[in-house]
């Protein structure tokens, strides 16, 4: 005789960068496997990879998850983990270089537990995807995803280039509209290439201000008693 099944409980939320509804499942023994063993690697690509395997298993709705941006895989993974381990996630936080508000030294590192509820995708007013680069050509991005956000180093110019390439949606001018995809790799390569710096520093505001996972938390040191005020952003502070 098979053994009898667990009933799986399913939610919803909304994706911050499309406002789809998408229904899913907490995780299982199994998917917290996955994480903790991407946690041991210390690597946040495997984490971040880890993250979209699990979101992966766990969602009921028909999504590529392999296309959704940085931001909307950190927001699904950290309300699937809520309603998998706990509405609360505790931080340890600390003076920014050890020192307090006050200028005095401190080391001390508290713990504030933090209702996941309370944290969400923050979009900057100014943010915008379509940028117009001279009087006949413009532009459309699009987020870029883990893949191309885990490769991408922006203080390096050639990744930056690349990084811009693969966040092309479509090229207009006064005549056409080409989409990215029917183009290949190297051609988007040159049409970046072919901008100036004034354009690239337009199409730049593109990823300076796109919508970010971040929380303000303020406490009182109980070593110091100073007060601090700290913002919280990034799958890096939430869940390493």
């Amino acid at each position: 005789m098979p053994l009898p099944k667990l009933n799986v409980i399913t939610y919803t939320l909304t994706l911050p960068s499309n406002d789809k509804e998408i229904v899913y499942r907490p995780f299982t023994v199994e998917e917290e496997r996955i994480l903790l063993t991407a946690q041991e690697s210390d690597d946040s690509k495997d984490i971040l990879r880890a993250m979209r395997q699990i979101i992966n298993n766990c969602v009921q709705t028909e999504i590529d998850v392999m296309e959704l941006p940085t931001f909307d895989i950190e927001y699904f993974f950290l309300n699937i983990r809520g309603k998998s381990t706990g509405e609360q996630i505790e931080l340890m936080l600390k003076h920014d270089n050890e020192t307090n508000i006050k200028g005095e030294h401190c080391d001390h590192r508290q713990k504030i537990g933090i209702d996941i509820e309370q944290i969400k995708v923050h979009k900057d007013p100014n943010h915008r995807k379509d940028y117009t680069l001279d009087d006949n050509i413009s532009v459309s991005m699009k987020y870029p995803n883990i893949e191309a956000i885990s490769q991408a180093n922006v203080s390096n110019f050639e990744s930056f280039v690349n990084l811009i390439a693969a966040s092309i949606d479509k090229i207009y001018d006064k005549e056409e509209t080409y989409d990215s995809s029917d183009h290949t790799e190297k051609e988007l390569l040159e049409f970046v290439y072919s901008m100036n710096q004034k354009q690239i520093s337009e199409v730049q505001q593109f990823f300076e201000t796109m919508p970010v996972l971040k929380h303000t938390v303020s406490y009182t040191c109980a070593k110091c008693k100073a007060k601090e005020t700290i913002d919280i952003q990034g799958f890096q502070n939430f869940f390493l």
